[in-house]
This record gives C-alpha cells, sequence and structure tokens, in this order.
C-alpha cells in the first residue's frame, strides 16, 4: 500500500494493550484542555503522514514530563484507511481526519525499532515504558539516563517514533 492508503494514529505505550483488545475508542477523556479538548471529545484523530500524528505525540510527551517529571512513550500506530469508516476532515488541521465510530484493532499496526508489526507482536508494550526525571537527569524505561533537559528525552523517543521514508511502503 502506498502512504495515502495509510492513516496514522499516536497513542501512548499504556494504552496499547487495551488498543491491542478492544481497538481504537473515541476519547471519552481527551489529554487536551480548553477548547481544544471540547471539540476532541467523543472522537479518534488520524494523521494522514505520520509527521501529522508525531508531532502531537511528541506534543504530548513534552509536556507531560515537564509537568509530571514522567511520560509514557508514544507509540506510532497506522491502520488501512479503508478500515475505518465515517472519516471527516478536521476543520482545525487539515492533514488530520477522525471519526467518532469504534475502530477494530485487528487492521492495527504500530511502528518499533524501524518496522511496522501487529499489535499481538507489540505485547511487551505496557504501562512500564515511560521515560522519568530521577537525581541523575531524565531516564528511559530500561533504567538508560538520556540527559538532564525534557528535549533531550524527547530527542531520544523521536528516535523510537520516526519511520525512515522506505518504513511506510512495508
Amino acid at each position: 500500500m502506498s502512504q495515502a492508503e495509510w492513516l496514522y494514529h499516536i497513542t501512548t505505550a499504556e494504552r496499547v494493550p487495551s488498543i491491542s483488545k478492544v481497538g481504537l475508542i473515541p476519547s471519552m477523556d481527551p489529554r487536551w484542555g480548553g477548547e481544544l479538548g471540547r471539540t476532541s471529545l467523543g472522537k479518534t484523530f488520524f494523521g494522514t503522514t505520520p509527521d501529522t500524528a508525531i508531532y502531537y505525540g511528541k506534543l504530548i510527551f513534552k509536556l507531560q514530563l515537564e509537568c509530571f517529571d514522567l511520560a509514557h512513550i508514544p507509540v506510532l500506530l497506522r491502520l488501512p484507511r479503508s478500515s475505518i469508516s465515517e472519516l471527516k476532515i478536521d476543520e482545525t488541521d487539515i492533514d488530520s481526519l477522525y471519526t467518532e465510530k469504534y475502530v477494530r484493532s485487528d487492521k492495527i499496526e504500530g511502528f518499533w525499532q524501524d518496522k511496522w508489526l501487529s499489535l499481538k507482536e507489540l505485547d511487551f508494550i505496557d504501562e512500564e515504558m515511560f521515560y522519568k526525571l530521577t537525581d541523575e537527569g531524565f531516564k528511559d524505561w530500561e533504567g538508560n539516563i538520556i540527559g538532564d533537559y525534557a528535549a533531550d528525552a524527547v530527542e531520544d523517543v523521536n528516535q523510537l517514533l520516526t519511520p525512515k521514508i522506505g518504513h511506510l511502503r512495508r
């Protein structure tokens, strides 16, 4: 499939097990406040490119690190555009689409270590996969020291998230 045939969704590690079991359910608890949170209620958003989804994932990750000194890793998901019913264009971002319908998990893939895997193959991703601030600086879920600043952790997680151009076609 070409890139245009895929849609991309960003989530966090602690949500992957639930998505694998029940699919994507329109948001009942948006991670945004204010007007954005209100207009996100009851919707599941998708980017038309990985970059769109990754942008929002890094934004949430960085905000959580800065506010709470802990953030679960973002996980990039993709699924065939044809597997989603009643797609609508997000009026605030032309590269985003949304649905107010449930999305089954059987067609969803996740990007991990330079390859796309089925959600069943991502069964090792869970709520224990996070970055946190310690006395030594920011550490990843394996205990590796990443750096002193939230930006260091964001750059590190970017390496996990970003598929190379060749990986988009697989």
